[in-house]
């Protein structure tokens, strides 16, 4: 703003001094005609001075122009600088909030990850460790199930309060068949023995004194269809009579 007041100034003096010089002029055309040259001599001197102090203010009043376009050019690129500085750091603050929301969330998922391992470990840990009194277990639906062969599928886990190892045990489908025999295996020999309680393959608990026989029977009548199954299957293979074209392609190997 003062420079703009600065070359105003500058620009109407010499308008002012062209006025003051013509006054000059008239007063002394006025004087004695004795003293006319020596006063046209003064006047050309003056007019000189006056074309060279103005040749002068234009070239002042054009570097102050130059100078206030180049301040508003420079107060321009401050003032961009400061909004592109404004944008930075909001593009800073943004990324540092995403970046610790995203830090809370993984933060939180990891501890509730760990909560819920941890309660199955647990609680698998509770199922394998049962203490005194002894849990009193179904012997009958669970030698029914065995009879059955759903035991691939954890249902007698289940039944016998074992949730979290039915589940595990029925989407392994009893870890590919050997967990699901070996189960089979200990619950055949404690129902062929009458046995009073279990604590064995995992299982702890103890029976029902009315549903000690009938799991004796269903577990023996299971085991024969087992064996007899098997002996059929195996007298089948050997009464069946060879492949003629396994004979025909052996023939030539035998020459």
């Amino acid at each position: 703003m003062l420079a703009r007041c600065v070359i105003v100034v500058l620009i109407l003096a010499p308008i002012s001094q062209t006025f003051a010089f013509s006054a000059v002029s008239r007063v002394i055309s006025q004087i004695k005609p004795a003293k006319a040259q020596d006063t046209n001599i003064l006047i050309d001197g003056l007019f000189a001075d006056f074309a060279a102090a103005r040749q002068d203010q234009a070239v002042i009043s054009a570097e102050l122009m130059q100078a206030v376009s180049l301040s508003e050019a420079q107060k321009s690129e401050v003032e961009g600088n400061a909004t592109t500085t404004n944008d930075t750091a909001e593009s800073m603050s943004m990324l540092s909030l995403s970046e610790s929301r995203v830090n809370a969330t993984i933060s939180k998922n990891l501890a509730q990850s760990k909560s819920m391992m941890s309660l199955v470990s647990d609680q698998i840990e509770y199922e394998l460790n049962m203490q005194e009194p002894l849990p009193v277990g179904n012997k009958l639906a669970l030698s029914i199930i065995e009879a059955l062969g759903l035991g691939l599928f954890g249902i007698d886990r289940c039944i016998m309060g074992q949730t979290c190892l039915g589940v595990v045990k029925g989407l392994t489908l009893g870890a590919f068949g050997l967990w699901a025999l070996v189960d089979y295996i200990g619950i055949l020999i404690n129902c062929l023995g009458s046995r009073e309680v279990m604590k064995s393959t995992g299982y702890t608990a103890s029976w029902r004194p009315e549903d000690i026989v009938p799991a004796y029977w269903i577990m023996l009548v299971s085991l024969l269809l087992v064996l007899t199954s098997a002996c059929f299957k195996v007298a089948k293979n050997r009464t069946q009579p060879p492949n003629p074209m396994t004979l025909t392609e052996a023939a030539p190997k035998l020459k």
